[in-house]
């Protein structure tokens, strides 16, 4: 599934295998890490409006992308959502998440 989607927010996919019996996938790196991650590391530290908005935004953008091809991601949250290093979020950790409806 992830093979056919190309959204800004949605983490890129390149290629997948099996090695020794272990299967890997390969997909874009997100330097920033989880938000969840970088929202305990700012504890006690306010996101400004601005941030949290953008944050949202993409979200919304990528969802409702995903939506249009009758694609839904059961498990949206902070450990699954990614930053790259400029701040574009990117919802897809894993196509384990994805489900054709």
């Amino acid at each position: 599934i992830l093979s056919s989607l190309s959204h800004p927010n949605i983490t890129r996919y390149y290629d997948s295998f099996m090695k020794a019996g272990q299967f890997y996938i390969q997909m874009e790196y997100c330097e920033g890490g989880d938000l969840n991650k970088y929202i305990k590391e700012r504890e006690g530290a306010h996101l400004s409006e601005e941030w949290i908005l953008d944050s949202f935004t993409q979200l919304c953008s990528a969802t409702e992308y995903i939506h249009g091809k009758h694609i839904f991601h059961r498990d949206i949250k902070s450990k699954n959502i990614f930053l790259s290093k400029n701040q574009k979020k990117n919802i897809i950790r894993g196509f384990w998440h994805l489900q054709s409806i």
